[in-house]
């Protein structure tokens, strides 16, 4: 019997049932630096609340609008090297998730990628990818430096902090804080200079990438 494959089958098969909406939340990352030598400090834990916006000129969610209480699948998250001192950890880090407000919550899972924070320069984006993450958005997370990509790792990187509209150095979404204990009982007063970026339902899969691959290939060898 000869199998026949097409294209709209295989994108069919491997398509989410609705289109994706990426979002992003932005705690200043993208503003104008202003005077902020001082404004530095060395993090474990970064918390956030998705459905919380900041206040941030790149927010897709309305300023602090509640996102619909739902399932929905991390992509990235993005800080803002410090412009002086050291990391205090040398190597690649990975970033571990968690819901609850540190490590000592439910381990998620990690980036899959790592981020050399000591040897970037001051000021440069550093950014950790995610495989589609399912968080709730209503749920408080804590986004974890490690040197590994588990949940019993926890290491200081430095950070700039977020400024407020005021120009104070204080938190611009309201969904979060930054701690240098892995277990976030002792937060600052303010978050680091971040954004996370997420879609509403998962980016297409790796299996529907394949599909389309053994198509093409059916299709070379006719």
């Amino acid at each position: 019997m000869k199998l026949t494959l097409s294209l709209t089958t295989i994108l069919l098969a491997g398509a989410p049932a609705s289109q994706a909406a990426a979002v992003l939340l932005d705690n200043y990352i993208g503003q104008q630096n202003g005077d902020t030598a001082g404004a530095v400090g060395n993090f474990r834990v970064q918390s956030a609340t998705l459905n919380v916006a900041g206040l941030g000129a790149s927010d897709t969610v309305a300023a602090n609008s509640p996102f619909p209480t739902t399932t929905v699948y991390l992509q990235s998250f993005n800080a803002l090297r410090a412009v002086t001192g050291n990391s205090n950890q040398a190597g690649n880090l990975y970033i571990n998730v968690f819901q609850g407000a540190g490590s000592g919550g439910t381990f998620l899972g990690s980036s899959t990628n790592t981020v050399n924070v000591e040897g970037a320069a001051a000021l440069s984006s550093l950014t950790w990818n995610f495989a589609n993450i399912a968080v709730n958005s209503a749920s408080q997370l804590a986004f974890v430096f490690s040197t590994t990509a588990t949940n019993d790792t926890f290491v200081l990187a430095r950070l700039q902090v977020a400024r407020d509209t005021g120009g104070n150095f204080n938190s611009t979404h309201s969904g979060g804080t930054a701690d240098d204990a892995a277990l976030n009982n002792s937060p600052s007063n303010f978050d680091s200079r971040f954004s996370i970026g997420f879609d509403t339902v998962p980016e297409p899969s790796s299996a529907m990438i394949g599909g389309i691959g053994i198509l093409l290939l059916l299709r070379r060898r006719r």
